[in-house]
């Protein structure tokens, strides 16, 4: 196991924060579990606190890297009850702040 902490960004919720880190908005039960504090999917996380992330949990390393590597600090994704999560589409959509 390889724990690291990673910094919530402003208005992130878990689901940015699971995309951001973990490669996948599905991860946020990730987030959940390695973070005691946090109750559900719902909570609010507070810009500036500190959240473990397991990198062996990492679900899509292309799309973490991307994210490094172009200095993306917050994904804001669109808000559609039962939607699934598409890469490419996301990828070449204005989500990124």
């Amino acid at each position: 196991m390889s724990r690291i902490t990673k910094i919530v960004e402003s208005n992130q919720n878990i689901f940015d924060f699971a995309l951001t880190h973990y490669g996948s908005p599905d991860a946020a039960i990730k987030v959940i579990e390695y973070n005691s504090f946090i109750n559900g999917y719902n909570d609010i996380i507070v810009a500036g606190s500190e959240l473990i992330i397991e990198t062996n949990d990492i679900i899509d390393q292309d799309l973490v890297s991307f994210f490094e590597l172009n200095n993306v600090k917050k994904v804001s994704l669109p808000s559609q009850a039962g939607a699934q999560f598409n890469k490419t589409e996301f990828i070449n959509t204005e989500f990124f702040v």
